[in-house]
């Protein structure tokens, strides 16, 4: 930033190559902080909200408050101080105390001049922070106050000007026929900063633009009973209800507890996905939940993602055994294929197993089951014969939407073909630019041939290949990816996986990494949200509750249930001296899908009375009829 003389800055000589490439709209997550005038006006407290909902497309890093001076506040620094409190309120309100940590007080005044940073620790930690980053890959500032933290830290430390793109919500359109706008007028000397520092700005006008912006009353009324829907259908307010899973503070944020419902849910669907891929010719495999260092520098991921993971021992201490947690299995499963000699005749090997992994994720991503620290998913690699490649693929994406189709997520799925960017800065891929250019090439043909709609996702492949993103979005909207299958022709070579070929000669396979359900975990909040806990039959912790209407009826219940449960269906008994009324609403309300009332005529003609979660009463019949009924529902797997 060059100098200010008197009153007037002197503008760059040099125009910064960069600054046009920061401007570019992201391709992928970015880093933000925000810096907001919370107490001032409702649309602060909404973008706190919708900033930490948003932890797909921003990683929050931190929130500075921001002073303001209205008739809601006795000054700037009460203004301040009043945003301070409420952006902890918001914190409360949601969940979040563990992002208290990074919010921080901002300036109880304007600058005086433009010159004169006003200190502050919002300020300061801005300064500080944004030397962190790069003017390849910046820090977003979110300002939608006055800019004073933002014009003190550039002050503070102009170093940071090219490594941070500040998006302002401040001052009016060109064409607006007055210039007085609030998180102008707050701060002009600030304001005149950040506008001629020659930082990347983007500048979104108050009035004339952001304040046009209207939303009708139908659509807010829409808009309202949708989101009064999510709310009744959250899995992380209705998982807990219905008592699938908890969290425990002293275990920590990502770590679930699955309780006794979701526990059996997660066994069911893991049991019926093995049996399914071992129809489908795939070799079950265990291997261990951590390595050497070793092993995953020859994979890459040591490179490539060890931010992410927990290690344990000194990283940089190669004097010493350093191992750590797996966030993947296929280094493992490699190992299955390199065990003996391989030929082309053993090709393709189906390798699956369902594997406990675990990924050192951001807090502020934590969200319920969907986003978490531990977690288990379906995961298998194909070691093939390149001609192999497109069969074996289409062979991955009907499994994945047989499995998806199955428990009923599938039609609301969309599909991502994630590439690579050969800009990244980070040098985040391995392989030349042929050898990417050719699997992509591979799997856009195959793509193409299957007729698969896809959108693509640059910069979001994995650093060893290209991949196919079945995504799904929770009740709020939040998109999150199920199942992946990706293309990889490169790791086989990092770990010396020959194979014979027709010839005799040595020739390295092509692999594919894919899942089949993806993570379980996820897999069950998605389900919970899609069924409003009302899970299909098949998979339902509790299938089936007999209700004696009366003390006599209780021993009639309990020897019919345990018919049933010799059938494999899974039965309880509720024989508390309740009223029967009240029995039916308990079992209701925990989404229990057939309900059977017992009462003296029942035990008389040997029969059940019926009843479903949704109220209908299918009438009195014989247990060896509703068995019936039930195996039926079950082994077809119905959505009732």
């Amino acid at each position: 930033m060059e100098q200010k003389k008197g009153t007037q800055w002197v503008p760059k000589k040099q125009e910064d190559p960069g600054l046009l490439a920061r401007l570019s709209r992201p391709t992928g997550p970015v880093d933000v902080v925000l810096d907001t005038d919370t107490y001032n006006e409702i649309d602060d407290q909404f973008a706190v909200s919708y900033l930490i909902c948003s932890a797909e497309k921003l990683h929050l890093q931190a929130i500075y408050a921001a002073p303001f001076f209205n008739e809601k506040s006795t000054g700037p620094a009460d203004g301040m101080e009043k945003s301070y409190q409420e952006i902890l309120n918001i914190l409360t309100l949601m969940g979040k105390d563990e992002l208290k940590k990074s919010v921080y007080k901002g300036s109880t005044g304007y600058l005086p001049d433009e010159e004169t940073a006003v200190e502050s620790p919002a300020a300061a930690d801005l300064a500080a922070r944004a030397m962190n980053y790069t003017p390849e890959k910046p820090l977003y500032v979110l300002a939608i106050g006055a800019i004073t933290n933002v014009a003190s830290a550039i002050l503070k430390n102009p170093d940071i000007i090219d490594r941070i793109v500040i998006v302002w919500l401040g001052g009016n359109a060109l064409h607006w026929p007055e210039n007085k706008e609030f998180n102008l007028y707050q701060d002009v000397a600030a304001a005149r900063i950040i506008f001629e520092c020659g930082a990347a700005l983007v500048q979104l006008p108050c009035s004339g633009v952001v304040s046009e912006v209207t939303t009708t009353g139908p659509e807010l009324d829409a808009y309202l009973k949708e989101r009064e829907e999510a709310v009744k259908r959250d899995h992380n307010k209705l998982g807990r209800e219905l008592e699938y899973f908890t969290t425990v503070d002293c275990i920590g944020q990502g770590l679930p507890i699955l309780l006794p419902k979701g526990a059996r849910v997660i066994q069911l669907l893991q049991r019926w996905v093995e049996d399914t891929e071992q129809q489908r010719g795939y070799l079950l495999t265990k291997t261990p939940l951590m390595a050497k260092r070793e092993l995953y520098k020859i994979s890459g991921h040591w490179d490539h993602y060890l931010d992410g993971m927990f290690v344990m021992g000194d990283p940089a201490d190669e004097t010493k055994e350093c191992f750590a947690l797996r966030p993947m299995t296929c280094p493992f499963q490699y190992q299955v294929f390199l065990n003996r000699g391989r030929s082309y005749r053993d090709l393709p090997m189906r390798l699956g197993e369902t594997s406990t992994l675990f990924r050192n994720e951001d807090s502020g991503e934590m969200h319920g089951l969907i986003r978490v620290r531990q977690f288990t998913i379906s995961e298998g690699h194909l070691v093939l014969r390149p001609d192999q490649l497109e069969e074996e693929f289409k062979q991955c994406l009907d499994l994945a939407k047989y499995c998806l189709g199955t428990v009923g997520l599938l039609e609301k799925c969309t599909f991502r073909f994630s590439q690579w960017d050969p800009a990244n800065p980070n040098n985040k891929y391995e392989g030349t630019a042929e050898q990417w250019d050719h699997a992509q090439a591979a799997m856009e043909r195959i793509l193409k041939d299957l007729n698969v709609d896809y959108t693509v996702g640059i910069d979001e492949a994995a650093f060893y290949g290209p991949k196919l993103d079945i995504q799904y979005k929770n009740v709020y909207g939040k998109e999150d990816t199920l199942v992946t299958i990706q293309i990889d022709m490169l790791l086989a070579e990092r770990f010396g996986m020959y194979y014979i070929d027709e010839n005799g000669n040595k020739a390295l396979p092509y692999i594919i990494h894919r899942t089949s359900l993806g993570c379980y975990e996820r897999t069950l909040a998605y389900l919970i949200e899609e069924y409003a806990g009302a899970l299909p039959t098949w998979m339902m912790p509790e299938q089936v509750r007999f209700l004696p209407i009366t003390d006599r009826a209780a021993d009639y219940c309990v020897q019919q249930a345990a018919e049933l449960r010799k059938q494999g269906f899974r039965v309880e008994v509720d024989s508390r001296n309740e009223k029967i009324g009240k029995k039916i609403r308990e079992a209701t309300l925990e989404k229990i899908p057939f309900m059977l009332v017992v009462g003296d005529r029942d035990m008389e003609n040997g029969t059940v009375s019926v009843r479903t979660r949704k109220g209908e009463d299918l009438g009195a019949m014989t247990l060896e009829d509703f068995s019936a009924k039930l195996r039926q529902i079950v082994d077809e797997k119905q959505k009732i």
